[in-house]
């Protein structure tokens, strides 16, 4: 999906995060991209649209969310890998680098990965927020190593601005191994299951 804006809303309750989805979505004409629980017992809920549409289903969604809200995103201008960085591991042509940024809250996540891929030419590798990390995210990131490293600073800047930055990695010439595992998004299982 190619939208201007994304909204997004991460609440401390799975029922009310599931009013707050479906309150959103009758208030303006925004395409629901999430509204799933995510640990520790929340529930994020993404849309994106217009932007003036984005801004009146966010306006609803914090009036219903109330005190329920942990943590919300609006950005006006999405970078166009962002959306579909949060369903799907996009492998990069070069190997030089791979950046981690790692958050607190899943909206800080997406914050962090659009800050990055907007200030440099990097590919936004994956997105993965909340499943099984108690609430926190990774985005991954690629490209050469002075274009991660000057994404991986302003996606920690961005999280930082809003108090969810935890860690931000640069990790040169990544071993073929190490960049294979990233690259399939698949972080370990344990009995058929995922571990995050």
């Amino acid at each position: 999906m190619s939208a201007p804006a994304l909204g997004g809303l991460e609440l401390d309750s799975i029922a009310h995060g599931i009013r707050t989805a479906d309150e959103v979505v009758k208030e303006a004409p925004v395409e629901l991209t999430a509204a799933t629980p995510s640990t520790p017992g929340r529930f994020l809920v993404l849309f994106a649209g217009e932007v003036a549409e984005v801004e009146y289903a966010m306006r609803r969604g914090r009036e219903i969310a109330g005190t329920h809200l942990v943590d919300r995103l609006f950005l006006p201008i999405v970078d166009e890998q962002v959306i579909p960085a949060l369903g799907r591991v996009r492998p990069p042509e070069s190997q030089d680098a791979i950046g981690i940024l790692e958050t607190r809250t899943a909206v800080s996540t997406i914050l962090s990965a659009d800050s990055a891929a907007k200030a440099a030419e990097v590919v936004i590798v994956q997105i993965v927020v909340s499943r099984g990390l108690h609430g926190k995210g990774f985005v991954t990131l690629a490209g050469t190593v002075a274009d991660v490293q000057a994404g991986a600073e302003a996606g920690r800047r961005a999280a930082e601005d809003v108090g969810g930055a935890v860690a931000d990695i640069v990790i040169p010439n990544p071993d073929p191994k190490l960049a294979e595992r990233i690259y399939a998004g698949e972080w370990g299982t344990l009995e058929g299951r995922p571990l995050y």
